[in-house]
């Protein structure tokens, strides 16, 4: 054995790869040895169902108990004494969730082969109890392989990987640099979402990871800049039909680019967009009745259920949230206990039945969050009630309990007791309380139908991963990122011909160029030494890069000048609050001298911004300080700001300062380079924003509205000779014989909204019927769009000649009306 140790608390150590060949007996089917890259034989509901009963059968109690449970652990340290070891081999939990903030891995040279070993070892101890070491002398197989003879089911392997880098993606280093969610929403266009779920789905499932926690489909309808670290960029948008088309996109690629090997968790459910705080900082409320839930935060969880569109769009697992809901059931004065352990999940599950019976799966949010220990210390304040809040949560209706920072005081050991006296008591219940029993066996047989489904065969081999494939399979998804920079990138300020008017071209080579760029330290775990959000000099790198000397010569690098965020604000406090700064922060007289120089002799001044958020990251405040502090200076000056987060934390009168604003909406290495390609004229914004943005007064339902000045067509569709399914015309001339007695079908749209993407489901169409020759207008069709379209039939009960037309909205119209003689 060797260890190494990197920057943190946590010593990793690193096993010797033990090569291990099993015997399966027991809960394991006859056949089920083979490699699990072999097709395995296809089984009927009816098959799958009774293998799950015989499996349930032959588990003991504390293997049926210690399924609901996924846990974390600090470290790598998979030793047959180590504390995962045991909670797997001796206690049987369910899974793990791996993250870089418990050591378990580094974003540092060999981050795949280190999760794909860890991962092996871990599936190691599902299938067998290893009481001592194994020796492999000479290269040779050790046969006397301890074992209790009983085989174990596959573990969940579950972590996150939102995209843009650090806080919320946790394999980063040798990975594709994955936008974040609301980039995607930028785009417009599910195909983007699409394929970057099928990069997620080819490399996590590479590793050995099964279970993505993920992807968000909150709906942010209402933007809060003032809440603390509010992570909008972490949604798809702010309307439910596009949230919805995101989704099951991405859902999709997730599947198949994992082959059916990386389950998803979709999250927050049931949505958590309008909270009013950081739900893992403090139990947040959103004042909605179930009536207005149900129309946009549950719409997308439906559509990834009940409604999706194919069945490599269904989720597999829902992840409930820490939401307290006020006026639930139409009472203004109700609320709720936080959702995810209260008895109204199981209202809101009603409309989730279907999804359920055929194995969906809930898990908690993490049960030892901040929030939920401040929600109990108003009835137990001096200590953390790990079994109350397991039990609560499992009988709300988890299946899976995520056990996370599960102590009062965040110290490993008491996490430890603390998770295994929950499995005792939930055992010790399971003997003594029918009732209970019965739930334990109904979410086991979940969790056992998902394990089935990821591994068909039910072996030890399948769960294993070789390094073999992993430089072909990691890091390759670069060209699909820019892609997507390049259709998210949006001109958030002014409009195009305004802009033109301001920047009548790129900057020129004689021209000096400032830059500030938001480098907020983050970390990936506590004594990892901190990383700038963006590095300071990143994005003059690459303007040198694609417009230097050694490129198309058309900056000056003695021209170009690079500061951070943290400085520009010590400046900005050390002229108004100098008593702000502490004595260690200050800058010296000189580099006071320098910055205020660089300042005052740009002709171009960017920023590069991410969120605001004034309490964790004092800096993130620098640009709105500077266009208050320094308004007097900015005339001759070319303001450019890129948002790489959302792009709603300024206001108007700070966007007016401006002599543009783009929206990028993530950090990663693909939107640098899309924001330089986009300031020197290569590129052309494209995308539209995906949330409102009340700064220039974006209000999304209204831009989402038929826009009148696209009209959309008319289309007379009939049944075609053969399928009898309704065709459209082959050309406006055809020749038709209609005669009494026949039906025909009319079809609007595409309808387009004022961004020039389709409207979205259920936005109202109204046709018009005129008879011509009578001069009677027949009773008008109501309708609603689906996918953009929105068709409906008429009855041909007269001879005439009828005038058809049709509106969408308030005051969208066809291109042109049918006239049928």
């Amino acid at each position: 054995m060797w260890a190494y140790t990197f920057g943190m608390g946590v010593r990793l150590k690193v096993p010797i790869t033990l090569l291990i060949i099993f015997l399966l007996v027991g809960l394991i089917p006859a056949g089920a040895g083979a490699q699990e890259g072999d097709t395995p034989p296809a089984r009927t509901p009816e098959d799958t169902e009774a293998l799950v009963q015989k499996i349930i059968a032959g588990m003991s109690v504390e293997q049926r108990v210690g399924q609901l449970f996924l846990v974390t652990f600090p470290g790598n340290d998979t030793g047959p004494n180590s504390d995962i070891a045991r909670l797997i081999r001796d206690y049987h939990v369910g899974g793990v969730v791996l993250t870089p903030w418990n050591g378990n891995f580094t974003n540092q040279n060999d981050t795949a082969q280190q999760v794909l070993q860890l991962n092996n070892d871990l599936q190691t101890y599902a299938f067998r109890d290893l009481d001592q070491p194994i020796v492999l002398p000479d290269g040779k197989i050790n046969p006397a392989i301890a074992s209790s003879g009983v085989p174990g089911l596959p573990l969940f392997i579950a972590l996150n990987q939102e995209g843009d880098g650090l806080p919320y993606s946790s394999l980063i280093n040798g990975f594709t640099p994955l936008p974040n969610n609301l980039a995607l929403g930028a785009t417009w266009e599910p195909d983007n979402a699409r394929r970057i779920g099928e990069i997620v789905g080819r490399e996590l499932s590479a590793v050995g990871v099964n279970l993505l926690l993920g992807p968000s489909l909150d709906v942010l309808d209402n933007p809060r800049p003032e809440l603390k670290g509010y992570a909008g960029s972490r949604t798809f948008g702010g309307d439910a039909f596009w949230v919805s088309k995101m989704g099951q996109a991405y859902i999709q690629g997730v599947h198949r680019g994992s082959a059916g090997k990386l389950a998803t968790v979709a999250k927050h459910f049931p949505g958590q967009g309008a909270s009013d705080r950081r739900p893992d900082q403090e139990v947040a409320t959103v004042q909605k009745p179930l009536s207005a839930l149900e129309q946009v935060e549950l719409a997308p969880f439906r559509a990834v259920t009940e409604q999706a569109p194919s069945p490599d769009a269904v989720t597999d697992a829902m992840m409930t949230s820490h939401v307290r809901y006020k006026g639930f059931q139409e009472n203004p004065r109700q609320l709720t206990p936080p959702i995810s352990l209260a008895p109204e999940l199981q209202t809101i599950m009603e409309g989730f039945t279907t999804w359920r019976d055929q194995g969906g799966v809930l898990i908690s949010d993490a049960l030892g969050v901040r929030a939920l220990k401040r929600y109990y210390q108003a009835y137990e304040p001096n200590r953390f009630p790990h079994r109350r809040v397991a039990q609560e949560a499992f009988l709300a209706g988890n299946d899976l309990l995520f056990l996370a920072e599960f102590d009062k005081d965040g110290i490993w050991e008491q996490q430890f007791a603390n998770i295994v006296d929950v499995i005792s008591y939930f055992k010790q219940k399971y003997e003594e309380d029918l009732a209970f029993r019965a739930r334990v066996d109904e979410s086991l047989a979940r969790i056992i139908r998902l394990k089935l489904k990821l591994y068909p065969q039910l072996s030890w081999q399948g769960t294993q991963r070789t390094a073999d494939a992993l430089p072909e399979t990691l890091n390759h998804g670069l060209d699909d990122v820019t892609a997507v920079a390049r259709s998210a990138n949006t001109l958030i300020y002014p409009g195009v011909t305004e802009l033109a008017d301001r920047l009548p071209s790129a900057p020129l080579v004689s021209e000096r160029i400032l830059i500030f760029t938001d480098d907020r330290p983050l970390r990936e775990c506590p004594d990892c030494p901190p990383q700038p959000a963006i590095p300071v000099t990143s994005m003059e790198e690459m303007i040198l890069h694609l417009y230097g000397p050694e490129a198309s010569d058309q900056v000056n690098p003695e021209n170009i000048d690079s500061a951070g965020f943290i400085e520009l604000n010590t400046l900005l406090l050390q002229e108004t609050n100098p008593e702000q700064v502490a004595a260690e922060q200050a800058l010296s007289p000189e580099r006071i001298t320098e910055l205020n120089g660089l300042i005052n002799g740009a002709d171009w001044i960017i920023f590069n911004m991410l969120d605001v958020d004034r309490e964790t990251y004092p800096s993130s405040v620098a640009l709105k300080r500077f266009l208050d502090q320094r308004a007097d200076i900015l005339r001759d000056k070319k303001l450019i700001v890129f948002s790489f987060n959302a792009p709603y934390f300024l206001s108007d009168t700070e966007i007016g300062k401006l002599t543009a604003y783009y929206g990028l909406y993530s950090k990663t290495e693909p939107f640098i380079e899309t924001a330089v390609r986009t300031l020197f004229r290569e590129l052309q914004p494209v995308g539209s924003l995906p949330v409102s943005v009340a700064g220039v007064n974006y209000d999304l339902p209204r831009v989402l509205e038929p826009d009148p000045d696209r009209p959309f067509p008319l289309t007379l569709l009939l049944p075609d000779p053969e399928t009898g399914e309704p065709k459209p015309l082959d050309s406006e001339h055809e020749v038709i014989d209609l005669k009494v007695g026949d039906t025909i079908i009319v079809q609007a749209g595409p309808i387009l909204d004022h961004n020039g993407h389709i409207v979205p489901d259920g936005t109202p169409v109204e046709f018009i019927f005129l008879d011509q020759q009578e001069g009677v207008e027949l009773p008008r069709r109501q309708t609603a769009t689906v996918n953009g379209m929105a068709t409906t039939q008429l009855d041909i009960e007269r001879e005439g000649t009828f005038h058809i037309s049709a509106t969408a909205g308030e005051g969208a119209h066809a291109a042109a009306a049918l006239i049928l003689t």
